[in-house]
């Protein structure tokens, strides 16, 4: 679909209008918001974009995964090194540890949705540069994945 956001769907429809006119019609299927529900809390982007800010050594490319943990939902955030030399050793752990703390506190969502269970995990996985998802035909990472098992 031309001019709506990475990851929208939509079916074309068959529809006339009684005016006459012949602009193709479709359904919205879903929006690929920077929101998603989960853990009993609204999540935004920016909740992760300022603690990822943080740390200089990250680039601002993530991505917030929503997953299925056992009996509840669970968040993974991918975020990328600005250089590959910073994703191995101690030092990935290191960050990996405290940009999941900066986000507790940052955010009372989040920190609310795991102390009171609603949240299963919180897990952060750095990567190198260019290994989150890109879309094919724009290069853009989807910063928003449900993959909840619905």
């Amino acid at each position: 679909m031309i001019r709506f956001r990475t990851g929208d769907l939509g079916s074309p429809l068959e529809y006339s209008c009684q005016c006459g006119r012949k602009n193709p019609v479709f359904d919205l299927l879903g929006r690929c918001d920077d929101i998603i529900v989960i853990g009993g809390a609204n999540i935004t982007a920016h909740d992760f974009e300022e603690a990822i800010a943080d740390f200089p050594e990250l680039s601002s490319v993530f991505q917030i995964v929503g997953k299925t943990a056992g009996d509840g939902d669970a968040i993974e955030l991918l975020v990328e090194f600005k250089e590959a030399s910073a994703a191995v050793g101690p030092k990935k752990r290191d960050i990996e540890t405290r940009l999941a703390v900066k986000l507790r506190e940052r955010s009372y969502k989040l920190r609310a949705a795991v102390d009171q269970g609603w949240l299963g995990s919180l897990e952060v996985r750095t990567l190198p540069p260019g290994a989150i998802e890109r879309v094919a035909r724009t290069g853009k990472v989807i910063v928003i994945k449900d993959k909840r098992v619905k």
